[in-house]
């Protein structure tokens, strides 16, 4: 066992054998509605700079946290503005980069930002959740700049993301994990997040002088690469996979696999014309390092050595409805560009079958789900310009993502 920030936390880091298996799978498809595009069009009512969290309510309403204006907006099911809240500053009500924001049962906001968590309640019955109600506490070694989706569990338990690095003992490296946070501020437990070998460096970087360097972002793995995603779930425990095979692991606190998802679709090879070009972005970067790449440290020898895979990896980003259903992201081809598909499966592991959304999503804030409502994000490639995007999913998803899940 190893005591983090006054917590116990269960070791090994090694995936324990698994209690659970999926059952045989089904073959259902669907393709979901776009309802709303906020932030673009002839008339804009709302633009964003840096989109950072989205939640949804009971009623539909859609909460949208952007970290640059330090503020929150609220928006009904049709994209119009209900609400706009928050300013810069560490008062009550106030936001220092607003990241994680998730909607609890009773219908109140929960915000983090860099210092606290903060909540915020309806001034009236079936107004937004916009007043400002407590500072719930802080978190140690919270991980403020990740973008990852709010999530409040069946306990009533907000999911802080925290991570730092081990830097002695065998244990040594980076660590991830949630730790859950009550109402009153406690910190009830933490859950780690498995980790896998082929994890790349948060970034490679050179050194400029003994005592600075500078990061080049994107050259820690290669294009196409298969890397570890995670994801926390209604019931407290972690969703991870280590991006190389179709197999996803759900670990509780003590890292025991509850529960295992997996697929036996064949491996998609990788457009021609995209792999080409990927690699000749790929030498471009390499021009621009002003220093030998042996002194480049975080760079993997296939980086160095240019060594593209063949074929696209199994998934690449992972969400989890509020209901408790995993939606998995696949790769998507040139030939299905303009969407985003996702492969669904149940609490219980059954997958349930494939959704297209009509929208190519970015990959954080991952897409927000609950009941038949979903949100993502949109970014325009020559303008930077964000846009929020609302769907209704199939019925069959909404329906039979409410089974009971036992960790």
């Amino acid at each position: 066992m190893v005591v983090v920030a006054g917590l116990t936390c269960a070791l090994p880091w090694t995936i324990a054998s698994a209690q659970v298996r999926a059952p045989a799978p089904v073959t259902r498809a669907a393709r979901a509605t776009e309802t709303a595009r906020i932030g673009e069009g002839e008339r804009i009512e709302h633009s964003f700079s840096r989109i950072t969290g989205l939640a949804l309510d009971a009623a539909g309403n859609l909460y949208v946290a952007d970290a640059q204006e330090q503020r929150i907006a609220v928006f009904a099911p049709d994209g119009t503005r209900l609400a706009l809240f928050g300013r810069v500053g560490k008062g009550p009500g106030e936001f220092d980069h607003p990241t994680q924001i998730a909607i609890d049962s009773a219908g109140v906001l929960w915000v983090s930002d860099v210092v606290r968590v903060q909540r915020f309640r309806a001034a009236s019955t079936g107004a937004p959740a916009t007043t400002y109600a407590a500072v719930v506490g802080t978190v140690t070694f919270h991980d403020w700049t990740s973008t990852r989706a709010g999530v409040i569990d069946r306990a009533g338990h907000f999911h802080v993301p925290v991570s730092y690095t081990r830097t002695a003992g065998p244990d040594a490296g980076p660590v991830a994990m949630i730790k859950r946070l009550a109402r009153d501020g406690r910190i009830v437990d933490s859950v780690l997040v498995p980790r896998y070998p082929n994890a790349p460096s948060s970034s490679a970087r050179y050194s400029v002088d003994a005592r600075s360097g500078r990061m080049l972002r994107g050259l820690n793995h290669v294009p196409f690469a298969g890397v570890p995603v995670w994801t926390s779930s209604p019931v407290g425990t972690i969703i991870s996979g280590n991006g190389l095979k179709y197999e996803l692991v759900e670990t509780d606190g003590a890292g025991t696999v509850v529960r295992r998802f997996n697929r036996t679709d064949a491996a998609v090879p990788i457009d021609a014309a995209e792999r080409r070009d990927s690699l000749r972005a790929l030498t471009v970067r390499f021009d621009s390092i002003p220093v030998p790449l042996t002194q480049v440290q975080g760079m993997p020898e296939e980086v160095r050595q240019k060594r593209l895979p063949t074929h696209y990896p199994p998934y690449r980003e992972l969400s989890v409805s509020r209901e408790g259903a995993l939606w998995v992201r696949r790769w998507t081809t040139p030939a299905e560009r303009g969407t985003s598909r996702y492969d669904v499966f149940a609490p219980d592991a059954r997958f349930l079958g494939t959704v297209s959304l009509p929208a190519e999503l970015i990959g954080e804030p991952t897409l927000m789900i609950a009941g038949r409502r979903a949100a993502g994000i949109v970014t325009d490639r020559e303008t930077g310009l964000q846009t929020v995007v609302r769907f209704d999913v199939p019925d069959w998803v909404a329906g039979e993502s409410t089974s009971p899940r036992r960790p």
